[in-house]
């Protein structure tokens, strides 16, 4: 009997589904239609040239925007550029992790400032290229092989204020509204 409370004690430690809760990622969309809300992982199957590649667990999970974007690209380096006049910089934390290879061959999946477009509340997607210099461990680059993840920033610019959108591969849409969200409050 000593035994099975301790199990019992170690199994609700860990969090342990009981009674047939479900503890994987939230079904949601992801569409332009439906996107993913901040704070929200969703599972994510990407390919490459229409051939599946990797089943990733995606999630933006705090973004910063306006000054305090901007202080942070100061702070990594002095040289980075203020944003385009009537415009701020967006800067979306994202964590993504490789949960499956589908590619048969042990690809990995490339994580990186391109693998994010950001689109607009016209729906239209503006990706800019921005010469920021952003340090490591800050910066979204890696190559993700199956079982593991990171988690980083990319940086794009939008008007001041514009409700707009992270997009991976041109079909899955993340919400990043308005205004800076800190990964606590998301």
């Amino acid at each position: 009997m000593k035994k099975i409370i301790i199990v019992l004690f170690v199994l609700f430690a860990i969090g342990f589904p009981i009674l047939g809760e479900d503890t994987s990622p939230i079904t949601i969309e992801g569409s332009r239609k439906n996107p993913t809300p901040l704070g929200t992982d969703i599972v994510v199957e990407v390919t490459e040239w229409g051939v599946p590649q990797s089943k990733l667990i995606v999630g933006v999970h705090g973004v910063l925007r306006g000054e305090n974007a901007y202080k942070f690209i100061k702070t990594q380096n002095d040289y980075n550029d203020p944003p385009m006049e009537g415009y701020e910089y967006i800067i979306p934390m994202i964590f993504i992790a490789n949960m499956e290879d589908l590619s048969g061959e042990d690809k990995p999946f490339e994580a990186n400032q391109y693998t994010f477009e950001l689109a607009d509340s016209g729906y239209s997607h503006t990706f800019k290229m921005n010469m920021v210099a952003i340090n490591e461990p800050h910066v979204l680059d890696a190559k993700l092989y199956e079982g593991s993840y990171t988690i980083g920033v990319v940086v794009h610019q939008a008007q001041i204020g514009e409700k707009c959108y992270l997009v991976l591969q041109n079909k899955t849409w993340f919400e990043l509204g308005t205004t800076e969200h800190s990964p606590d409050k998301t």
